[in-house]
């Protein structure tokens, strides 16, 4: 009852006050003394200070009124409203109800008193206010709607349906009133008479098809599905473009387990653009839900998404959820092509260009992934991520500098994110390394491990970059057979650990370790198979060797030195 009260007090038109009773008078009201000219002086200085702001002053000066004048409903009124604007609550209800007290005719001390009941937890006492205003003033529309919301509240659906049906009597149906007693009669499992109102609002306009719609699927509710689908008809006669009918068409044979059905009203649906795109966007994110667990749904999804962007061409949200569903779907360029769109559309959201960027890196788009990570920086310059992105794109391009100088500025907007700060000192180390710059790579992977001793990435790199310098080989055999610990299996990592060996001169250990990166998929691997045959040479195998230069060559690019090798049949380091 809080809004619907607060809400008509300041609605009430002031010719409310013309029809009321006197003021003044009536059974148990206290006749106000006359006021002299003094008590009126300090009346009008109250009044000013209130208006004024001064509420101290003025609550001083209300309060010499009612000393010197008790029945002075006036200035207790005011001075309820004061203490009730400091939070006095209690001062305020009982100012309230002396003011109301004395002068119970003037609606504005009934209703201020019923609000503030309600503030006190008592909306009992304040329905019994606006019983008594109804029962006053019985043509007062107002005071019935404020009635029946007090019932509403206080769970009295019996009583608030009576006070309904009195104001339909006596004032006419109207939308608010009908939709009312609907919501009450289905709360309270009346589905007749829920019904029965339902039919008064169609019957209120005859052209509007949304009622039609509510009887439709509160007949799907109950079961009642000819009923149901005789309402869609109607609908359709009506108003063949109505926006909601082809989605609750859609659901009814969705219930009854016509699928094919179902789907085809969905399509039709989705390209009516009449119905708004953020119903649509709800409809989708229920094929969106399941679409992991079922490739049928997952494909309507994106069939409906294309759909969805015809019809709102100029929406991004259209091309954003397809870009979602193709991304889900493994349709990296399609998606990548509506991320663009969206952009193009609206460039505002961050989210946006992160997935571009995170799309661009699956396709190793490299080039267009650098241009768009600046454009993006440029719009949101604080989102460390954005630079990460773009400085793998500038790693992959081989701009070292560049990307050393992204990682660097992305690191320095990181905020409590350890895994985010070890990602940014990994790329660092790695961009490092191919610069030269040995010291600071060494400083960034420390760093790096320093947050997770366990990052795999880092200690395979790390121990493989020592290798190729032949620096701290101790500490890179180390860290390459804690990273296959972590992770046995990985050819990789065991080639990482064979190499480490190979450079310490463990030639045989280099040997035991290859053959299981060899085991593990790396013989389709041309850096492997190179190591391999270069372990191989060591251990005097130079046959052996040979094969393996030869296997390396043609399965693509190993060393700088492979052709060399393999022309000469000599190692060459």
């Amino acid at each position: 009852m809080k809004h619907i009260i607060r809400h008509i007090l300041w609605a009430i038109p002031l010719l409310l006050l013309s029809c009321a009773a006197p003021k003044t008078g009536g059974k148990g009201a206290a006749a106000p003394a006359p006021v002299d000219p003094q008590v009126r002086s300090i009346f009008l200085d109250a009044n000013r200070e209130k208006v004024l702001g001064n509420s101290a002053e003025a609550e001083k000066l209300f309060r010499m009124v009612v000393d010197r004048e008790p029945n002075n409903a006036a200035a207790h009124y005011e001075l309820a409203r004061l203490l009730h604007r400091s939070g006095r609550e209690s001062e305020a209800l009982e100012a309230a109800r002396t003011a109301s007290g004395l002068d119970p005719q003037n609606v504005w001390y009934t209703l201020y008193l019923a609000e503030l009941y309600e503030d006190a937890g008592m909306p009992e006492k304040a329905v019994q206010l606006i019983e008594d205003l109804t029962q006053r003033y019985p043509d007062q529309e107002e005071y019935h709607e404020m009635l029946a919301g007090g019932y509403i509240l206080l769970g009295r659906h019996a009583d608030a349906i009576r006070t309904l049906d009195l104001m339909e009597r006596k004032f006419g149906k109207n939308e608010d009133l009908l939709m009312q007693k609907r919501e009450l009669y289905l709360q309270d499992g009346k589905f007749d008479k829920a019904m029965e109102e339902t039919r008064k609002l169609s019957e209120l306009s005859s052209r509007d098809t949304r009622y039609l719609l509510m009887m439709a699927e509160m007949h799907m509710d109950r079961g009642n599905k000819e009923e149901a689908l005789a309402l869609y008809r109607r609908v359709q006669d009506i108003d063949p473009g109505d926006p909601y009918i082809h989605m609750s068409l859609a659901d009814y044979y969705r219930k009854a387990g016509d699928n094919e059905a179902s789907f085809r009203e969905l399509m039709l649906g989705m390209g009516n653009p009449r119905l708004d795109i953020d119903t649509k966007v709800q409809v989708l994110l229920s094929f969106y839900a399941v679409g992991e667990l079922y490739d049928t749904l997952r494909k309507q999804g994106i069939a409906l998404s294309g759909v969805l962007t015809r019809a709102h061409p100029d929406d991004p949200k259209s091309h954003s959820i397809l870009a979602d569903f193709l991304g889900r779907d493994g349709q990296y360029p399609g998606a990548r092509e509506s991320l663009m769109r969206v952009v193009e559309l609206d460039s505002s959201k961050y989210i946006i260009w992160e997935q571009l960027l995170r799309i661009e890196l699956q396709l190793k788009e490299y080039a267009s992934m650098s241009s768009h990570a600046r454009r993006a920086t440029a719009l949101f310059p604080n989102m460390p991520i954005l630079y990460l992105l773009g400085g793998v794109a500038q790693y992959n391009r081989k701009e070292y500098t560049a990307a050393a100088r992204s990682f660097e500025l992305g690191l320095k907007l990181v905020v409590g994110d350890p895994r985010l700060k070890s990602d940014f000192h990994t790329y660092l180390g790695d961009t490092y390394q191919e610069l030269g710059d040995y010291p600071n790579s060494t400083r960034n992977y420390q760093q790096a491990l320093d947050i997770d001793p366990n990052n795999i990435y880092v200690l395979n790199n790390y121990s493989y970059f020592l290798s190729l310098r032949k620096d701290d080989l101790e500490r890179a055999a180390q860290m390459a057979g804690r990273a296959n610990e972590l992770e046995p299996g990985n050819a990789s990592y065991q080639d990482t650990y064979g190499w480490v060996l190979y450079v310490m001169g463990d030639y045989s250990g280099a040997r035991t370790w290859l053959e299981k990166a060899l085991a593990s998929g790396g013989s389709d691997n041309a850096v492997i198979l190179e190591h391999y045959a270069d372990v191989l040479y060591k251990l005097g195998d130079i046959p052996g060797a040979r094969e393996y230069w030869k296997k390396a060559a043609e399965k693509g690019k190993g060393s700088d030195l492979l052709q060399k090798k393999l022309r000469d049949g000599l190692l060459y380091e």
